[in-house]
């Protein structure tokens, strides 16, 4: 449903108000992830390894405005950028991509 909604405004000329964010402008680039990277980590912050389906559930979950196709390109690579999560070791082939079975710590 959500992936759906932002797919509605073709122009960007239409607002879709979350219940856990200020107005998200659909159909363009310039959308602020901070909320969602922000809600991840309060999330995830006092476990120690969760699965990227963890993380894919709770985006996916009511609890979060976004759909489970912004938050690995959005907030999970710029925080493996920064420093901010870390992967464990051989859950995953390549950097900077998060296939099933792949587990991250928040740090």
């Amino acid at each position: 449903m959500k992936r759906a909604i932002w797919k509605v405004a073709p122009f960007g000329d239409f607002r879709f108000r979350g219940t856990h964010s200020s107005q998200l402008i659909l159909g363009l680039d310039t959308t602020d992830y901070t909320q969602l990277r922000e809600q991840i980590k309060f999330e995830f912050r006092t476990k120690d390894w969760v699965n990227i389906e963890q993380i894919d559930q709770f985006v996916a979950s009511d609890r979060t405005d976004y759909h489970t196709g912004q938050h690995r390109r959005h907030v999970l690579i710029p925080m493996e950028e920064s420093g901010e999560i870390e992967i464990a070791d051989g859950t995953r082939k390549k950097k900077k991509t998060y296939p099933p079975g792949t587990r991250l710590r928040f740090r």
